[in-house]
């Protein structure tokens, strides 16, 4: 519930992330999108370094909700253009069994095998 979500949010403080990218799909229906947004980030409470990936899902405000609404915010979304709301929304801190982000990766080449000639060729 909203205490868990709370408690979750307020484990975060302090908490730097660096974006590295970030990627948006409209949804099938149109009235949407899907947001992912990954970096790496450095929590403030013990100075875990770890990647991260934070997605968004948005979702179009129906229009009769400006009429009915005492919500200045919302009322200021509709003022400015078509307004959206967080429908879904999932943060991530991945474990450290990646490579670190910053550092590039790099494999050695398969040796290279060449078949023998054919009989009778030198």
């Amino acid at each position: 519930g909203r205490n868990d979500i709370t408690t979750q949010i307020l484990s975060l403080t302090g908490t730097v992330f660096s974006v590295r990218g970030v990627v948006s799909q409209d949804t099938v229906d149109g009235q949407g999108a899907h947001i992912l947004v990954t970096g790496s980030a450095v929590t403030g409470s013990g100075g875990v370094s770890a990647n991260f990936a934070h997605s968004v899902s948005l979702t179009r405000v129906k229009p009769e909700l400006q009429i009915e609404s005492t919500c200045p915010a919302l009322t200021a979304a509709f003022e400015a253009g078509i307004p959206f709301q967080i429908h879904n929304d999932a943060l991530a801190l991945l474990s450290g069994e990646a490579a670190p982000m910053n550092q590039p990766q790099f494999t050695s080449p398969a040796p290279a095998h060449h078949p023998p000639p054919p009989p009778g060729l030198f």
